[in-house]
């Protein structure tokens, strides 16, 4: 065999491979301190399910560069741990028993290995520092890597095997969003709702659904993300309820709104609300403990205060927050 010929038949032979692909139709194990790494061109799922052993020791199913997958669904996926060992965009066809939960990770900065599960666990950081502030359903995904990764933008998608729908008064679409693990806390996340991609025709609904995140998650800092439900008074900056302010006072002696409600906000020493009328001056002041409600009359000289708007400033350490209320006699 000439070498010009040996060269073509390995080129074709490298084609050949490059576009290569295979198919999963049964369950395949893969046990612990082994690992599947899968070159293929194309995976098509199309029954059954790739299960890695995930402890003691953890079986893995790695991906290369330029493999892909398709048709995975709700009853063929990998049920376990998924690598990858390059850098960009990749989507994880995790799920676990019987709840197909995959996740994309977009923008990976990957210098050895990247790679993730999805685990339901009802126990798993349940009980967080900030549980009543917001509410944890039991599905997260985790992710590892020994090495620095910077950061990456996430998307989660859940169905009705979810049942995000269990999380009581929490489960308003609305007040669905992603938060990841920080120092045993939760921290919600800008997300954007949008359907999910794998269940045709699917509106969004606590039924089914996608969130993206519109800020980046820090692989570094943080190693878990799942779905939360934030209140509407919820500060995504401070990570931390927001106080109600009643906007109206109306102090004619009728039990509704006779003094200035400040409320979900804890008062310390370093605590200060100031109220101003229209042309800047203080009627109102108080410091530390809110034990003497405004009622709409001047902090010092006792006087009746005139029907309008006033402004005030409430502060606390580095938090602070503005606003306006309407002071009504009648």
């Amino acid at each position: 065999m000439t070498p010009n010929l040996l060269w073509l038949l390995l080129f074709y032979f490298f084609v050949y491979l490059s576009h290569s692909q295979w198919s999963l139709k049964s369950d395949l194990f893969i046990s612990g301190g082994n690992e599947m790494h899968i070159a293929f061109y194309k995976t098509y799922f199309l029954g059954g399910k790739i299960i890695t052993a995930r402890s003691p020791e953890k079986g893995i199913v790695s991906f290369a560069e330029n493999s892909s997958w398709e048709r995975i669904n709700t009853t063929s996926y990998v049920d376990g741990i998924v690598r990858i060992y390059h850098s960009g965009d990749f989507d994880f066809p995790t799920g676990n028993a019987s709840i197909f939960s995959p996740i994309s990770v977009r923008k990976i900065d990957n210098k050895s290995y990247f790679q993730i599960q999805y685990v339901q666990d009802f126990n798993f950081q349940s009980n967080p520092p900030n549980a009543d502030e917001i509410k944890i359903s039991s599905h997260f995904w985790l992710w590892d890597s020994p090495n620095a990764l910077g950061s990456s933008f996430f998307s989660l998608y859940w169905s009705a095997q979810h049942k995000l729908y269990n999380l009581g008064h929490f489960s308003k679409i609305e007040s669905l969003k992603l938060g990841v693990l920080e120092d045993r806390n939760w921290r919600p996340l800008e997300s954007l709702l949008a359907p999910n991609p794998w269940l045709a025709n699917s509106p969004i609904s606590l039924n089914q659904g996608q969130l993206q995140t519109l800020t980046p998650v820090n692989l570094n800092h943080q190693r878990a993300i799942t779905f939360v439900f934030q209140p509407e008074n919820f500060d995504t900056i401070n990570f931390k309820k927001l106080p109600l302010i009643s906007q109206v006072l109306t102090p004619n002696e009728d039990g509704l709104n006779d003094e200035w409600k400040i409320e979900n906000f804890f008062f310390e020493n370093d605590t200060e609300i100031h109220v101003y009328n229209r042309h800047g001056r203080a009627v109102y002041r108080s410091v530390g403990q809110y034990e003497i409600p405004w009622k709409g009359y001047h902090f010092i000289t006792g006087k009746k205060l005139p029907q309008g708007s006033y402004f005030y400033i409430l502060s606390k350490g580095s938090y602070t927050t503005k606003g306006w209320v309407y002071l009504k006699w009648e």
